[in-house]
């Protein structure tokens, strides 16, 4: 303080064996902690899927999915709500693609919030964080299953489509290339799950906490 040198402290976005909402309330939770501990500055970085890596295993099973961007603006907008004095930052690298934080595959809204996350970090206006976009209800879906299941979920549409051999897909697997449509999704994805615990074809995954201490 004595040389007005302030901290910088770097948050990873949904690491591995946490859902997508644990990640929200831990990135959430970390960085206002950080701020009252006394960094003046807050750099996020949505997790993305390196070569070689123990993450790449996972997400190759399809056991890890990287961020939603919709969690990512959830999170800098509730971080910079409570902390307008302090400088909030988002890294994009690999934002938008299959192996960096994304929403729906395709979807034209992956280019546009890349394109506003680094906006914000140059401005701190979180009116440049407004967007709506129908896949957003996919998200709200995605984290109401997610909730309900053993353990972390892989990508929504890699789920669904990668077992073509369940008789309730044989005829839609084709059809189906993104769910635009919540409800259809919600149903899907139950279905799916419940079939692969019949067959007993969903692969041992152990679900690993991270406990945070008040």
């Amino acid at each position: 303080k004595n040389y007005e040198v302030g901290i910088k402290a770097y948050l990873l976005i949904k690491p591995l064996f946490i859902t997508e909402k644990e990640a929200i309330e831990d990135s959430i939770y970390s960085a206002n902690k950080c701020i009252e501990l006394g960094c003046s500055r807050i750099s996020f970085c949505p997790a993305t899927v390196h070569k070689g890596s123990l993450m790449e295993l996972f997400f190759s099973k399809n056991q890890y999915r990287p961020p939603f961007l919709w969690s990512v603006i959830e999170i800098l907008k509730k971080v910079k709500e409570k902390n307008p004095n302090a400088l909030i930052m988002c890294d994009t690298s690999g934002v938008g693609s299959e192996r960096g934080a994304h929403n729906l595959s395709n979807c034209r809204c992956n280019k546009l919030i890349k394109e506003m996350l680094e906006r914000f970090t140059l401005t701190q206006d979180l009116s440049v964080l407004d967007i709506d976009c129908e896949c957003k209800e996919i998200w709200k879906a995605y984290i109401e299953v997610e909730e309900k299941n053993i353990a972390p979920l892989g990508d929504e549409k890699r789920f669904i489509l990668e077992n073509k051999a369940t008789p309730s897909w044989s005829s839609q697997s084709k059809k189906t290339k993104t769910f635009k449509n919540a409800n259809l999704f919600l149903n899907n994805i139950g279905q799916e799950l419940s079939f692969r615990f019949a067959r007993k074809v969903l692969p041992p995954t152990i679900a690993v906490r991270i406990m945070r201490v008040p």
